[in-house]
């Protein structure tokens, strides 16, 4: 290998790895928070808060797995160098999928909190209201974009493998 093919390979392993734990970190934190925030607001409103901050915490989850499933992502690329194949693929696919389910809650779960909080007798003006993160759907669209790059240096691969 050249020396500048090898230094940038080096370098794309140490960033992947560097990538990969800060994504490790920002879910951890964002475990953390959801559930200080779920927990000390039930403890601090009483159990009937819970109807408007679960629905809450449980649209954070798919936001929390697409973020592990981009650390392994990158600690793959970091530890083994190797970011092409099928499971890498997958992984890039199953994030692009778990951010879908995520904006679907996002627009499904206000409308239950609300109708949790109507039931419980408690005001829906502070209940958020159903949207779409628009950063969302260019996640999405970009990860399977990149899914499909990803498909295209795996094929590039195997055939310059072939001339070797």
């Amino acid at each position: 290998m050249p020396e500048e093919l090898t230094s940038n390979y080096r370098s794309a392993r140490r960033w992947s790895r560097v990538g990969s734990v800060a994504l490790y970190a920002v879910s951890a934190l964002v475990v953390a928070l959801v559930l200080a925030r779920t927990v000390g607001g039930v403890s601090a409103h009483g159990p009937r808060a819970a109807a408007a901050l679960v629905p809450e915490a449980v649209s954070e989850l798919p936001l929390v797995a697409a973020t592990v499933l981009l650390a392994e992502f990158l600690r793959h690329v970091g530890g083994t160098g190797a970011p092409f194949g099928r499971a890498q693929r997958v992984r890039l696919l199953a994030a692009s999928l778990t951010i879908a389910a995520k904006s679907v809650l996002d627009v499904a779960l206000p409308l239950v909190a609300r109708w949790a909080l109507d039931a419980a007798g408690l005001p829906t003006a502070d209940a958020a209201r159903p949207s779409v993160d628009p950063v969302n759907v260019v996640m999405m669209v970009f990860l399977v974009c990149l899914a499909v790059l990803i498909r295209y240096g795996a094929a590039l691969k195997e055939d310059s493998d072939a001339f070797l």
